[in-house]
């Protein structure tokens, strides 16, 4: 069943989905429609060809360092934030984001305010294209 409500959703988010040909293991894919009917429409990173299935096939990628890393987010060592909060902070576009070292599924986002709630890919893409105006990519 999907953590995900479909108005979080929007075309080029990157959720898991099951494969039926792999064991039904998450894999990663973006999303390429959302269909009036509540399927989606999304493809494989590596493909071209496009899928449809029912929002509950769905779940959101929890956000972590290696995503992070993945679009391109930098590493600030910052020894101030790192020994009250017990986490790393990284940067991108004038966004940080902290992510605690205890617990990578419950991250804490900083732009001069707090930004709570935020704990799943596509969560990270909405948000980051609301404040740059740009859409966060995956780096080569």
């Amino acid at each position: 069943m999907s953590n995900i409500p479909l108005t979080d959703l929007r075309i080029g988010n990157i959720v898991y989905t099951y494969d039926n040909q792999q064991d039904n293991i998450d894999q990663e894919c973006i999303i390429t429609a959302i269909n009036d009917n509540g399927t989606l429409g999304f493809r494989w990173p590596d493909e071209d060809y496009n899928c449809n299935a029912p929002l509950e096939d769905f779940e959101g990628v929890p956000i972590s360092e290696e995503w992070l890393e993945r679009f391109g987010f930098l590493y600030c060592d910052d020894p101030n934030f790192d020994k009250h909060a017990n986490a790393k902070m990284f940067y991108s576009k004038g966004i940080q984001i902290g992510i605690r070292v205890d617990d990578l599924r419950c991250p804490s986002f900083y732009m001069g305010y707090p930004i709570r709630g935020i704990v799943y890919i596509h969560q990270l893409q909405n948000i980051f294209y609301f404040l740059t105006g740009t859409e966060l990519t995956l780096k080569q």
